[in-house]
């Protein structure tokens, strides 16, 4: 019985040693420095950039209205195509026009052969006066006559020729050149004179877009023609564009600056698209770049990163300009020299003891398997 009991304090005891190595195992492995790399902050200069959305349009988009009232006889394109100026795109129904110039014609010939029985009255009582056969009144009434005629005939044919410009308006040309849209009015349907759209022509090669931004993104800033505008495709591919248009006022209804921009022939964009427009607003000096990776952003949408001070993580605060390539532009909150921690962002806490390794860019910090930042 002795030799049992021995035999079991002493596995009791072995026990308890090794449980309590264990646990202090634990403890070491838990209070271990977290391996992290960093970027050293090296302030340059930054241009400042706001985005908002915009929409293209072509540079010459024209739209195609008749110029006259009635009933439209035939589509004279197929949808799609490129015309010139000059091409005929639509035709409203001639004969009641045919017939009001067919009209106005008999009115300038009534009128005409009115005006010559006239003046032959006149040179016959002039004759008469000249012979002192006749009356001065008699002269006088027919020289009267003659220029009212003479005026009637005028007005004649200015309605003459107004039937003639409407005869030929039933003809609905292209007013440039482009690639026309689908025809908005079927055959058949009565067409209003200026009111009804039927088409519009775009030249897809010329585009422009227009955007607005607040009046909270650009601040004090001045905004001219001279400022740096692009597109943003994606994270990587942007394109140039000229700014061509500053509204010299605010819109008090969306507190906003309209804007508009030129797009160069070979954006591949086309007209009616929603883009993604950047505006530099200013440039800013000692500005710092981090990774986007590196970046936090807080339940209340305020933004952090975490800095290497004396081998502990330290939660630092930042705001935030835009995006440069892969990078956040920071506004405040880093100076040169901070090293900002780009990995294991996820396991850090604020005052977290952690052991720097090699140096990183933005690239191995990705390589690294950082949590990415959530966008502005």
């Amino acid at each position: 019985m002795h030799a049992v009991l021995k035999s079991s304090l002493i596995l009791v005891a072995c026990s308890l040693i090794l449980a309590g190595c264990g646990q202090k195992d634990a403890k070491v492995a838990a209070r271990a420095p977290i391996p992290v790399m960093t970027v050293t902050m090296k302030p340059a200069p930054e241009g400042i950039w706001v985005e908002t959305l915009g929409l293209t349009e072509g540079l010459q988009q024209a739209e195609v209205r008749a110029q006259v009232s009635g009933i439209l006889e035939k589509i004279n394109y197929r949808e799609g195509d490129r015309v010139k100026a000059g091409d005929s795109l639509f035709q409203i129904d001639p004969a009641p026009y045919r017939a009001a110039l067919d009209q106005a014609r008999g009115t300038v010939r009534e009128v005409s052969a009115q005006l010559a029985q006239q003046q032959r009255e006149a040179q016959r009582y002039k004759k008469l006066w000249d012979a002192r056969a006749g009356s001065k009144k008699d002269y006088d009434d027919a020289l009267s006559a003659v220029h009212i005629t003479r005026g009637q005939l005028a007005t004649a044919q200015a309605a003459e020729r107004n039937a003639a410009i409407e005869l030929e308006r039933t003809r609905v040309n292209a007013p440039s050149d482009g690639i026309v849209s689908r025809a908005l009015v079927n055959t058949g349907a009565l067409v209003s004179a200026t009111e009804t759209l039927l088409a519009t022509i775009t030249q897809p090669e010329k585009l422009r877009v227009t955007f607005s931004v607040s009046e909270n993104d650009i601040k004090n800033a001045v905004i001219t023609t001279d400022n740096a505008v692009r597109i943003r495709l994606n994270e990587a591919d942007m394109i140039e564009a000229r700014l061509d248009y500053v509204s010299p006022i605010l819109d008090s209804t969306s507190a906003t600056l309209n804007l508009r921009a030129t797009l160069p022939e070979t954006s591949g964009l086309r007209p009616g698209q929603y883009v993604h427009v950047q505006l530099q607003t200013r440039t800013m000096d000692n500005v710092c770049r981090v990774p986007q990776s590196a970046v936090l952003q807080k339940a209340d949408g305020t933004y952090l990163v975490y800095v290497l001070d004396n081998n502990k993580a330290r939660a630092v605060e930042v705001i935030l300009g835009n995006w440069v390539e892969r990078d956040w532009v920071v506004l405040e909150g880093l100076k040169a020299g901070d090293k900002v921690i780009v990995n294991q962002i996820q396991r850090l806490r604020d005052g977290a003891a952690v052991r720097e390794g090699l140096p990183a860019d933005a690239a191995a910090a990705g390589a690294a398997g950082a949590s990415p930042a959530q966008g502005s």
